[in-house]
């Protein structure tokens, strides 16, 4: 018996049809009779199909070892939530090309930063660098690269400071209209 005859003889026992099995997978109809001619599943779908029927992959591509997914013991992973765990279901219900838009997206989640300080930090600086030249050309001095990049880091570093006070100032004064009503 081989791969795909396995796959069908699961298929039955859970009165799955192909056309259900396709719609599963997300494959056409005829690129699931292409595996059926050739006796053998791509090794993604095979992981797909294995996890959707409950069996093994190994014993979906061999034939061996434990058949249902529940026979095999795994030990319980340490720090998974039940939050985690309802989320590692879901995903089991994803085709490969949704669950690699999940990970893309999980990726750039972790790797994210800020964008809307980052957006406006480089827009202060661009200020900054405006005022620490005008200030120059002003005064008529020719700045060397290193004093002119410290100022410019010096008047930032204040902007920033300046910007985070009017923020606070602007909270606490929110914060006394809610009380005041």
């Amino acid at each position: 018996m081989n791969q795909v005859e396995r796959l069908h003889l699961r298929m039955k026992e859970l009165n799955i049809s192909p056309s259900e099995m396709c719609r599963f997978l997300h494959v056409s109809t005829s690129r699931f009779a292409n595996w059926k001619k050739r006796g053998s599943i791509p090794k993604e779908m095979l992981i797909v199909s294995a996890d959707i029927l409950k069996v093994t992959v190994t014993w979906l591509l061999t034939g061996e070892g434990p058949k249902y997914q529940s026979d095999v013991v795994q030990p319980e992973p340490k720090g998974i939530t039940l939050e985690d765990k309802e989320i590692l279901e879901g995903l089991k219900l994803l085709s490969p090309q949704q669950k690699k838009a999940v990970k893309l997206l999980i990726e750039s989640i972790i790797e994210e930063k800020p964008e809307k300080p980052d957006f406006k930090e480089k827009e202060m600086r661009e200020a900054a660098t405006r005022a620490v030249d005008s200030r120059a050309l002003k005064g008529r001095r020719k700045l060397s690269p290193e004093a002119r990049e410290e100022l410019i880091e010096q008047t930032l570093q204040e902007m920033l400071h300046s910007e985070g006070q009017l923020e606070n100032q602007g909270y606490h004064n929110q914060t006394l209209k809610q009380k005041s009503r």
